[in-house]
């Protein structure tokens, strides 16, 4: 493995605020880009800094790429198909990074973490519908086409989108991971 993932530390602020602020990665992930790296800072504290939550770091280099979480559905979030309990997964990488792999390890030990020390039966994953790439990369790693939300309003960017979900159950998980 090329990569690790750790906690987010408040120190991380600067290196987050330079993967952040590209407007490709913001508008991709429908974050709004990060202005500064106060902004950054209070992201790690008041987001990045709950469970589940991990930096992607490069063994090499110990540079932090990206960002991986692995979040229980909210209350608020639930709906006919998400139940409050299960498990969400997101997750994005720095556009320098792109293509290298790296999102697939990152991806893998996520799926570890779910499947197996959660014990879950199944996780979903979602993508703004313009994310091409996050649709080939999440169908790639074995999720499967669930429904589509149509009109969610991004508060942070002011504007509708369309949101593709996807879900892996823990058979899919267990197939894909014999190929690995």
């Amino acid at each position: 493995m090329q990569i690790f993932l750790r906690n987010w530390e408040t120190t991380d602020a600067p290196r987050l605020y330079e993967l952040a602020k590209s407007e490709k990665v913001a508008l991709l992930t429908g974050f709004s880009p990060h202005e500064s790296i106060e902004k950054s800072g209070k992201i790690i504290q008041t987001i990045l800094h709950k469970k589940g939550h991990y930096a992607i770091v490069l063994k090499q280099t110990n540079e932090i790429i990206g960002n991986i979480g692995i979040e229980e559905i909210s209350p608020e979030k639930e709906d006919e198909h998400w139940k409050s309990g299960e498990l969400e997964l997101g997750f994005w990488l720095g556009e320098a990074y792109w293509g290298q792999g790296y999102m697939k390890e990152a991806l893998e030990v996520a799926l570890d973490k779910v499947f197996r020390e959660h014990n879950a039966k199944k996780v979903w994953c979602a993508y703004q519908e313009e994310n091409k790439q996050s649709q080939k990369f999440q169908e790639k790693a074995g999720f499967v086409y669930h429904h589509t939300k149509e009109m969610q309003w991004n508060e942070a960017l002011g504007y509708f989108y369309s949101l593709v979900v996807n879900v892996m159950t823990k058979e899919i998980y267990e197939e894909v991971r014999s190929v690995y």
